[in-house]
């Protein structure tokens, strides 16, 4: 039973080493209970060709024991596995950035959890993976939130403004929006960002908030227009040429659409 948990817990399919690892303080013949596991036809080798490999032969069994661990002790579990990951030799890539945090996000670690979910965020956004990138986005966001909220300090901050950029980016751009609520991620960014005096996150918070309110109609142009104007204004005193550039497209559109041909072309 606790080998059965233990692997509910690492997911879907293991690595019987990642099983010993894990089990390895505790009086258990790690090997003996997987063969008599795969016997009972619970769990299943992967392939012939990859032996330390297994997987469970059914979701249903998996998901009843993870519920049968204590809330603390998945949590505990997740946090080991996900510096068990951390520490695989080879160069860091978009898999195992998703692994980290799908771990971390499930253990007590806040820290670990919110950095690890904006790296799997920005190692998806350039796959490109785009919905699997806002999912991180989205969850990097709820978690970095709550903990500004009780540990209010600079890195918090910066993690929620780049949280909430990637929110807005992936609804705007892509139209793939996760957050139920991305004008409240794009106020919560934009007063953030200017606490920080972070003047090309403001600006594209700005920018890409006026976007989201010139998409509800030809009614709100004119109040999506005059956030984007502000980005403009914002990019261009601060010197940032590319961000000019990008803000410069974005207000171009929306003249445009809404017949400021003029205003468009200039």
């Amino acid at each position: 039973k606790r080998v059965v948990q233990v692997a509910a817990v690492l997911g879907r399919q293991f690595h019987r080493e990642q099983l010993v690892e894990l089990l390895g303080w505790e009086d258990i013949d790690v090997n003996a209970e997987l063969s008599l596991l795969e016997e009972r036809g619970i769990i299943h080798r992967k392939s012939l060709l990859l032996g330390d490999d297994f997987r469970f032969g059914e979701s249903l069994i998996q998901e009843v024991a993870y519920e049968g661990l204590l809330l603390r002790q998945r949590r505990e579990l997740h946090e080991r596995i996900g510096r068990m990951i951390e520490a695989l030799p080879g160069e860091p890539n978009a898999e195992r950035s998703a692994l980290l945090a799908h771990h971390y996000a499930r253990s007590e670690n806040r820290g670990k959890a919110i950095d690890a979910l904006l790296r799997a965020a920005r190692d998806a956004e350039r796959v490109p993976s785009f919905r699997t990138a806002a999912r991180f986005y989205h969850g990097a966001y709820d978690l970095a939130t709550t903990a500004l909220s009780s540990e209010p300090d600079v890195e918090g901050k910066r993690a929620v403004v780049e949280s909430a950029l990637g929110v807005l980016r992936m609804g705007v751009i892509y139209g793939i929006f996760e957050h139920a609520d991305p004008e409240e991620a794009a106020r919560r960014g934009r007063q953030l960002a200017e606490e920080l005096g972070d003047a090309e996150s403001l600006a594209e918070l700005c920018s890409l908030h006026g976007l989201v309110i010139s998409g509800r109609g030809p009614s709100n142009f004119p109040a999506g227009q005059a956030l984007i104007e502000q980005a403009l204004g914002i990019a261009e005193r601060a010197g940032l040429e590319l961000a000019t550039m990008r803000i410069s497209r974005a207000l171009a559109w929306d003249y445009f659409f809404d017949g400021r041909f003029a205003d468009a072309l200039a």
